[in-house]
């Protein structure tokens, strides 16, 4: 009805400090979005009016003044205790942790290492917080891995997956050793049940001894093998492929009670196979390698074209050791060679032009499928956009940055995993940190 009046009650909640901050920015009136804590006051289920307790209906005096008294008890009863609650620290983290749709997402964010980190340090305070273990940091970058990190997220794009590993280095056994990994040397096994990593293997060859060697590793021992006969190059497949050849030589406990080596597989599908990131478009390259190969083909040939001839007579032989007929032709198809002939009615007469243009046409349509295919914006390709605008390059990179923020989330996270098997012990003397600000990479950076 036109007389009826719907009223909303949204509360939010604005710190000050948090106000004079946005304050900076040009704000001058605190706003509902300014909060950071939102969440609607709803009518009570006695209200007999009401449309999906969302808001009140108001019609006449008698209505303003029941929801008026409604809405200050609801204030008393509901909103005081739930400001309450976010002045409780645990309960605080508790809905940060849950996600709580009323908490906006710079306390999402934020909240939960600030808070945390009242309590001490904890693991839930280092995942919380990011990258804030500078000590594993420090072991980080002292094996090189803040340099080679996109090395290792871009093998998987190739090789459709990497590996990092974490072990002792062999003169200093206090100081670990963190290498990247590529899969011809190095496999994992998982449980599959809970998809968690048993054991690890990594072959290589020896080329000072000229033998072959791996290790075995899971939670609770380290087992080194060794070939039992050389091997005469490290291309020798049959040494890694002979169970028999390899004889165990020794074997450790595993002190991180885990296995240290993190796989970097290519974006797999739930309950798919990893592929490489090229796996998916072969098919359509194969096509243009042939095209390629066609045209190169069609070109040779059309740039000596080719002759044939009529109405001359052949001379004809008997091949005395087969005794088949053989036919003479005195006719080379040679760019320097004359054709001739003294019979009246002989005619010389050439193929026609080859035509290059279908085939430049296929290869372009190919190319096409190809950028769809792995979502390469449009304007790389040369000569279709001119003078674009800002937007029309943003829509164009929309499915590429996409797929480039997919890669940098499961990346990032990776990175994280070989963290846990770092020693927490004092950096060994003679060694000093590096500064936050020399040159320090997220391991969330772009893979390509």
């Amino acid at each position: 009805m036109a007389s009826e009046v719907r009223l909303a009650i949204n509360l939010a909640v604005v710190p000050l400090l948090w106000w004079q901050w946005q304050e900076c920015f040009g704000s001058k009136t605190p706003r509902e979005y300014d909060g950071l804590w939102r969440t609607r006051l709803t009518p009570h289920l006695s209200l007999g009016k009401r449309g999906g307790d969302q808001w009140w209906q108001l019609s006449d005096a008698a209505s303003a003044d029941a929801c008026g008294r409604e809405v200050i008890a609801l204030l008393a009863e509901v909103g005081l205790p739930w400001l309450g609650r976010l002045l409780h620290r645990p309960t605080l983290i508790d809905l940060a942790r849950q996600h709580d749709p009323a908490i906006s997402e710079p306390i999402k964010e934020v909240a939960p290492p600030v808070l945390l980190g009242d309590e001490g340090l904890s693991t839930e305070l280092d995942d919380s917080a990011g990258n804030s273990d500078d000590q594993a940091w420090l072991w980080w970058q002292l094996n090189r891995l803040d340099a080679r990190q996109r090395q290792i997220c871009r093998t998987p794009l190739s090789q459709s997956i990497a590996y990092v590993m974490v072990g002792p280095r062999p003169k200093d056994r206090r100081r670990p050793l963190i290498t990247a990994e590529h899969p011809s040397q190095v496999i994992t096994a998982d449980d599959p049940a809970t998809g968690e990593r048993l054991a690890g293997l990594k072959t290589w060859y020896d080329r000072l001894t000229r033998v072959w060697r791996a290790c075995c590793v899971h939670a609770g021992a380290a087992t080194r093998f060794i070939s039992d006969a050389p091997s005469t190059s490290d291309t020798d497949s049959r040494r890694v492929a002979g169970i028999g050849s390899w004889k165990q030589i020794e074997q450790r406990p595993n002190p991180l009670g885990l296995v240290p080596i993190v796989p970097f597989p290519c974006r797999p599908d739930l309950g798919e196979e990893r592929e490489a990131e090229f796996a998916g478009f072969l098919d359509t390259q194969d096509r243009i390698n042939l095209g390629v190969l066609n045209r190169m083909t069609a070109g040779r040939y059309g740039a000596f074209r080719q002759k044939y001839v009529t109405g001359h007579k052949f001379k004809r032989r008997t091949d005395p050791e087969t005794g088949l007929e053989i036919v003479e032709s005195p006719f080379r198809p040679d760019p320097g060679a004359l054709w001739a002939s003294e019979r009246e009615n002989t005619k010389f007469e050439k193929f026609s032009q080859t035509e290059l243009l279908g085939y430049l046409k296929s290869s372009e349509a190919d190319i096409r499928t190809l950028f769809v295919l792995t979502a390469t914006p449009a304007y790389y390709l040369p000569g279709d956009l001119i003078n674009i605008g800002t937007d029309t390059v943003t829509a164009l990179d929309t499915n590429y940055v996409a797929k480039v923020g997919e890669h940098q989330a499961f990346y990032g996270r990776r990175g994280r995993k070989p963290l846990p098997s770092l020693p927490k012990s004092p950096v060994p003397s003679g060694t000093s940190p590096l500064p936050r600000s020399a040159g320090r990479t997220r391991v969330s950076s772009t893979p390509a």
